[in-house]
C-alpha cells in the first residue's frame, strides 16, 4: 500500500468515525428513540382496541372506548406512555374490561383518573 492511500485511508476513516459518534451523541433520540417510541404507541392503541372488542355492548362501554380513545389521542409527549402512573392505568382499565362488564362506578373512577393524575391537575403543596 502506498503512503498517499494509507494517510487518505486513515483521514476518511477518521471522519467516518467522528460522524458517526456525533451523531450517536448528539442526534440518537430524533434518528432512533422517537420512532420506536411511536411504534410502541401505536402498539397500544391496537392493543386497547382488541381488548375493547370483547366486552358486552352496553353505553359504559361506548363511554370508556370514547374516554380512552380520547385521552391516547391528546397524549402529545410520547414520554407519558412509559410513565408508570400510566402503565398503571392502563392496567387498571385492562382489569375493568376483563370481566366483560363495566360498572357506572368503574366508568367515574376511571375518568377521575384520567382528570386528576394523568392531566397532571393536581393541587399543589403549600
Amino acid at each position: 500500500m502506498k503512503k498517499g492511500c494509507f494517510i487518505k485511508s486513515i483521514v476518511l476513516l477518521t471522519i467516518v468515525t467522528a460522524v458517526v459518534i456525533y451523531i450517536i451523541q448528539n442526534k440518537f433520540d430524533d434518528f432512533i428513540l422517537k420512532p420506536a417510541k411511536e411504534l410502541l404507541a401505536e402498539s397500544i392503541v391496537n392493543d386497547w382496541s382488541k381488548e375493547i372488542k370483547f366486552v358486552k355492548e352496553s353505553e359504559q362501554k361506548d363511554s370508556l372506548k370514547i374516554i380512552v380513545n380520547d385521552f391516547l389521542s391528546t397524549i402529545e409527549n410520547k414520554e407519558m406512555l412509559f410513565d408508570d402512573r400510566f402503565k398503571s392505568f392502563m392496567t387498571y382499565v385492562a382489569s375493568v374490561v376483563e370481566d366483560s362488564i363495566i360498572e357506572s362506578s368503574e366508568l367515574n373512577f376511571i375518568t377521575e383518573k384520567i382528570k386528576t393524575e394523568l392531566q397532571n391537575e393536581r393541587s399543589t403543596k403549600n
